[in-house]
């Protein structure tokens, strides 16, 4: 199972689609992010998932792989850094958002 935790996201989503349905019912978008470059173990701690949410998505994605109702993966080893009420951004987005930011601080200096 760990193996897939450093697997692109859109990866295992190819791999086992029933997955893009899972994390449609957590509203993670990783099914129409044109990036898709986050890996499966940064999705949780991305998007700011309640302990228990991640617990269940992770063991819900583990069934799907492994085809076993028992079967879970192991934590991701990251800690939710968000604050509540602060939009969770995937890597690549961030570095759009900042890029976006600076253009317009350049923009106006002109």
């Amino acid at each position: 199972m760990e193996e897939y935790l450093n697997t692109g996201i859109k990866e295992v989503i190819s791999k086992f689609p029933p997955i893009a349905d899972l994390l449609n019912r957590y509203n993670i978008g990783c099914v129409t992010c044109n990036p898709g470059t986050c890996l499966l173990k940064d999705v949780v701690g991305i998007h700011a998932l309640a302990p228990e949410e991640e617990a269940e998505l992770m063991a819900g994605i583990a069934r799907i792989i492994r085809g076993d109702a028992e079967a879970g993966l192991p934590g991701t080893g990251q800690e939710n850094k968000l604050q509540t009420g602060e939009a969770g951004y995937s890597p690549p987005w961030k570095a759009n958002r900042e890029y976006r930011k600076t253009r317009r601080i350049s923009a106006k200096k002109v």
